[in-house]
């Protein structure tokens, strides 16, 4: 049912890689997606990508403060030096375990590794799981097309599939103060359909909200950022997570130490509605295409 829409998704739906490096040396990235929206280069995608760098920089941070401790406990005058050579292992190994002072964003596109494209000018949503971007330089993708939002209201039971990127990863080298991709691109796509289940609003104190689409399936890992669009590939809304709703009831089954109980859930995914990324786009001037 979704074989024709998936294949007109997969022209505006791309891999997204954060790369990060330990202070131990190790590289490690996450792999999400973002939707490529017109020939300017303008890209949405979760917020929660760019919460991950504010929290990578926060380690960058502490890193440096942990370096300030390590000096001032070698210098500083010692009654029990046992006490300072665990206090500095300690520090040692927390440091190793935080990152360096690079991180970054690799777009997986046809070309793009070789005139690698940042994110700039990020927009990022208030309250909704929903960023803009613009890549810069920017090359569009052959036989790439611009993705068309629905404008028809949704409502539960309309069929949606989501398309992202998970199961798979990046690998990358550090050198000569650059990530280098040894391997990971292009990124293969993985759909998963569902229905639109029930709309959520999303309050804060302040009164500012955000409106998201709950499905019958999960969002998996590597697809945050992806579309969640119907049978004619129009998109409905923008994959931002899964939660996980308590059924009210519990299994039991018979363990080694006699009756086991394990609560049981339904996993839901949660996507940001349509209607929201319309008004966001149009607060920043970002030219999309609807139908």
């Amino acid at each position: 049912m979704f074989q024709e829409a998936c294949e007109q998704a997969r022209k505006y739906t791309c891999p997204y890689a954060g790369l990060r490096r330990k202070h131990d040396g190790t590289v490690f990235s996450n792999v999400a997606a973002f939707i490529v929206l017109n020939d300017a280069g303008w890209c949405i995608t979760a917020r929660h990508l760019f919460e991950e760098i504010t929290r990578a920089q926060q380690s960058i941070a502490g890193a440096a403060a942990i370096d300030g401790a390590l000096e001032a406990l070698k210098t500083q005058k010692v009654v029990d030096a046992k006490h300072r050579n665990r206090e500095m292992r300690n520090l040692e190994r927390q440091k190793a375990d935080s990152l360096s002072n690079r991180v970054e964003i690799w777009a997986g596109g046809a070309n793009w590794d070789k005139a690698q494209p940042r994110a700039t000018e990020v927009r990022l949503h208030p309250v909704a799981d929903l960023a803009a971007f613009r890549l810069d330089p920017f090359t569009p993708m052959p036989g790439a097309v611009h993705p068309v939002f629905r404008s028809e209201s949704l409502a539960p039971g309309l069929s949606v599939c989501r398309i992202g990127f998970p199961w798979h990863s990046v690998e990358a080298d550090f050198a000569d103060n650059n990530f280098q991709v040894k391997r990971g691109f292009p990124a293969p796509l993985f759909a998963l359909e569902g229905i639109v289940s029930r709309f959520a609003v999303e309050k804060r104190p302040d009164g500012a909200q955000a409106t998201y689409i709950h499905t019958s399936s999960p969002g998996l890992r590597g697809q945050s950022g992806g579309p969640l669009f119907d049978v004619e590939a129009r998109i409905c809304g923008l994959q931002s997570s899964t939660i996980h709703l308590a059924l009210g009831f519990d299994a039991v089954y018979q363990g080694e130490g006699g009756a086991e109980v394990e609560r049981q859930f339904l996993n839901v995914g949660q996507a940001v509605h349509v209607e929201e990324i319309f008004a966001f786009l149009d607060l920043h001037g970002i030219a999309y295409a609807s139908a």
